[in-house]
């Protein structure tokens, strides 16, 4: 084999392997990118799970302030919940009760939002969702 035919052969075995390489960032980048998109939609669901739980314990209204009034702070530990979800995230949720007001043709009620959090490091928490009922009084 002349020197011609082993400088291309060496070019050919350089090119194939950063063509791997970069295939195998794609991929890497790719199963990351699902990887997340998963964690997110589990906690986006863990938020909507949340708003159907307080819908079908709208007979509660009264109890609303004792049940959740205290889970106002994503900081402390106390005063949010805390789930996990199947991928092994942490999610932090807290929720804000509004004021109660007239709501719908002289019924009462309260806006309740709910806020969803990605833990993303020891500290520090991503607001992943918010989640919107309204509460009526009484109904």
């Amino acid at each position: 084999m002349g020197t011609g035919q082993t400088i291309l052969t060496l070019s050919a075995i350089t090119l194939y392997s950063i063509t791997l390489n970069n295939i195998n960032k794609a991929y890497v980048s790719s199963v990351k990118y699902a990887v997340e998109q998963q964690q997110s939609v589990e906690a986006i669901e863990i938020g909507n799970s949340i708003t159907e739980k307080l819908y079908s314990e709208s007979s509660s209204y009264s109890s609303l302030e004792n049940m959740y009034g205290e889970l106002n702070d994503v900081n402390q530990s106390t005063t949010r919940e805390n789930y996990i979800t199947q991928t092994g995230d942490s999610v932090a949720v807290i929720y804000d009760l509004g004021d109660e007001k007239v709501m719908i043709e002289d019924h009462k009620g309260r806006m309740v939002t709910v806020f969803v959090y990605k833990k993303s490091s020891s500290d520090e928490f991503k607001s992943v969702s918010e989640h919107k009922i309204a509460m009526l009084k009484g109904s």
